[in-house]
């Protein structure tokens, strides 16, 4: 199986706006089920998925599929998605699918 990436996440713009000189694009996020995670997490959507010009600033997750039972965090050091179980708090293996695709509500910032 190969490893999830960048290019894998499917991304739906819902509202896109400029505020004090940054534009706040809500969106939501869907990572498939096949795949394997990787090292520091999934490498977030290029900034052009979001509809942006120059980059990403920052991503918050406003919600999840809470169905999934993994916790999902943004990484802005490394510029990736960072999955987690929510029984321990533990990250996810690298060896390890992700399971059901994954359904992110986001904020992303950038231009």
């Amino acid at each position: 199986m190969a490893a999830l990436g960048a290019g894998d996440w499917s991304v739906t713009v819902l509202t896109d706006r400029i505020h004090q000189k940054i534009r706040h694009v809500r969106a939501t996020i869907t990572l498939p089920t096949t795949g394997t995670y990787t090292t520091n997490g999934v490498p977030i959507p290029l900034f052009s998925k979001f509809g942006f010009k120059r980059n990403v600033e920052d991503i918050q997750i406003d919600g999840m599929d809470a169905g999934s039972g993994l916790l999902y965090k943004y990484d802005g050091v490394n510029g990736t998605i960072r999955v987690y179980t929510t029984s321990n708090g533990t990250e996810l293996a690298t060896t390890v699918s992700t399971g059901s695709p994954a359904v992110l509500y986001i904020t992303a910032r950038g231009w």
